[in-house]
């Protein structure tokens, strides 16, 4: 039953995680997390049984290991600050965006916008280096347009540019909609939106059909959407390469 065991230990700890999101007493926080640590290492037992003796490998539920990878990445310290880019750093970013934009047919006008944003993000880095008091960049985006009008290919442009300037850590992009976001009962919506910006974090969330998130709500209808942009919300502030960058489209 180790494989069971594993399983039920990742969730536990995923299910902690989240409650340290709105556990406020701090007499709490400290008993949650010790008590994650606690599953944590007898998850790693548990991993290593799972290998089986003699180190030959046994099979785990589909996602178990990945999920307690996962699950340890995002309990380690922050990256270690890497120095700012050099000039020509900078000027090869541009250089290899500008190629990739030359890739895409018209758009004439998202392309001056991904010209400005570089050049803004660019600028930040040099006064960061000269000393200046630079305020975090905006990093989320919201994109409209038809169907079929290249949403998602300027979405992995923007990831791209990002980790290039160092913005991010990662240049993945995680594609969702309402359906991978909402839950149909209580607190499960809260659990399936934390788990996809876990899997964006240094990365993009890109959230397509975006508006479906509202529109029940327009419509006077109520449903769990609400507890999906509440959990999205608490951690648009975040700065640093591991935040997640949100991109929203419709």
């Amino acid at each position: 039953q180790h494989e069971l065991a594993l399983a039920k230990y990742v969730q536990a700890i995923e299910t902690f995680q989240i409650a340290l999101k709105y556990e406020k007493a701090p007499s709490v926080c400290d008993t949650i997390r010790q008590k994650c640590l606690e599953y944590m290492e007898r998850a790693e037992y548990i991993k290593k049984q799972v290998k089986g003796d003699g180190g030959t490998p046994k099979a785990a539920p589909a996602g178990s290991m990945g999920k307690l990878n996962a699950v340890e990445d995002e309990s380690d310290s922050e990256d270690e600050e890497k120095p700012p880019l050099t000039e020509e750093e900078l000027t090869a970013a541009e250089r290899e965006m500008e190629e990739d934009m030359s890739k895409l047919v018209g758009m004439e006008s998202v392309k001056q916008q991904m010209r400005k944003l570089c050049k803004q993000l660019a600028l930040d880095i040099v006064r960061r280096t000269e000393g200046q008091t630079v305020l975090a960049p905006i990093r989320h985006c919201l994109m409209t347009g038809n169907p079929g009008t290249g949403k998602t290919s300027i979405a992995r442009l923007v990831a791209r540019l990002y980790k290039r300037l160092g913005v991010s850590r990662k240049d993945h992009v995680v594609e969702v909609q309402k359906g991978d976001l909402v839950a149909g009962y209580v607190n499960q919506t809260a659990t399936k939106t934390a788990k996809k910006i876990r899997e964006a974090r240094g990365g993009v969330l890109f959230v397509d059909e975006a508006y479906q998130l509202t529109a029940a709500l327009q419509r006077g209808q109520s449903d769990f959407s609400g507890e999906a942009i509440d959990e999205m919300m608490k951690v648009m502030n975040d700065s640093g390469p591991r935040a997640c960058t949100f991109i929203f489209a419709g």
